[in-house]
């Protein structure tokens, strides 16, 4: 086994790479057919596929397929593509998980950074009123 084989497979790191090919494929997508960038792009996707796990990576082309979405952000407690509101305890689950995390609808989520520091001052604040209620 190689040495970044340890390093890809850890699942924060599969959703990095995740979002990166989704980025990258839609970049592609915009191009014209004569673009000098298309083979670029194109050596990006092959480099990035080969970095996830193949059962990860038929999930994420059955979704694109169907014309859903891959890998989306979870952005003031809604899945950014099928906008559900996603449970306060999945949100923390999300925020501390080392796991890959999928929602209902199927597409891979993720929660985008502004939100990490909102949910942490969320349970800080309630944390501190509540305590201070007790007393």
């Amino acid at each position: 086994m190689r040495e970044w084989d340890c390093i890809v497979k850890k699942p924060k790191n599969i959703t990095q790479s995740l979002r990166e090919l989704d980025a990258v494929e839609k970049e592609l997508a915009g191009l014209s057919a004569q673009s000098s960038r298309k083979t670029v792009l194109t050596q990006q996707i092959l480099s990035l596929r080969a970095l996830i796990p193949t059962a990860i990576l038929t999930h994420f082309d059955r979704m694109k397929a169907r014309g859903k979405h891959g890998v989306v952000s979870v952005r003031n407690g809604v899945c950014g593509a099928c906008h559900m509101a996603i449970p306060r305890g999945d949100l923390v689950r999300l925020r501390d998980s080392d796991e890959l995390n999928v929602c209902d609808c199927g597409t891979f989520i993720y929660l985008a950074e502004e939100e990490v520091t909102s949910i942490e001052s969320a349970f800080y604040t309630k944390g501190r009123k509540q305590a201070a209620k007790r007393k």
